[in-house]
């Protein structure tokens, strides 16, 4: 009888914990701090020529496993992005045009210079409430309307990755393999 209720028990208490957890959510990050004001944070990191894209809200998400919260911001800028990555110590990548053997951001920066007005730029800031944050990357070249946190199957393992969805529907995504970021296609219109 002990043991019947001990069992009852036990599996109340993983059905709680199951049901406290959305199926297919990561379970929530350890606080960090408050996070800090976007705009104020944008200009410290990757100087003040960069302005927010206001119709993509802040994404965050551990993006590289390391239980640490990472913010994903959406933002634009008038000129070339390499000229302050020194100053500001940001690493401006290219994961997409990588994948299709031109990953030289110096180069396939200019990919997009025919339309100043519509390049969009992925900021990825890992650790981005820590007083310092563990590192910080610019994303060119991306296609996407929309933006957000995924999983995919990746040898034998499932990642979270920061999916981008096009207007014809083609969804791709871009995840951290332990030392760079990499573009995967997910999906392709029916």
């Amino acid at each position: 009888m002990i043991r019947r209720l001990l069992v009852l028990l036990f599996l109340v208490s993983l059905l709680a914990v199951a049901q406290s957890n959305k199926k297919g959510q990561p379970a929530p990050l350890p606080e960090q701090g408050p996070a800090p004001k976007t705009a104020e944070f944008v200009a410290a990191n990757f100087g003040p020529a960069f302005s927010i894209i206001e119709k993509y809200p802040t994404i965050v998400g551990d993006l590289d496993g390391d239980g640490l919260e990472d913010a994903i911001i959406v933002l634009t800028r008038k000129d070339n992005p390499l000229l302050d990555e020194a100053e500001f110590h940001y690493k401006v990548i290219d994961p997409y045009d990588e994948y299709f053997g031109f990953g030289d951001p110096r180069v396939t920066v200019t990919f997009n210079a025919h339309d100043p007005e519509q390049v969009k730029y992925i900021a990825i800031v890992h650790a981005w409430r820590t007083a310092a944050p563990k590192a910080k990357y610019l994303v060119i070249n991306l296609p996407f309307e929309k933006l957000s946190i995924s999983k995919i199957p990746l040898k034998k393992r499932n990642v979270v990755a920061l999916a981008a969805e096009e207007l014809g529907g083609l969804t791709s995504a871009i995840y951290w393999d332990g030392k760079k970021y990499k573009w995967d296609a997910m999906s392709a219109p029916d």
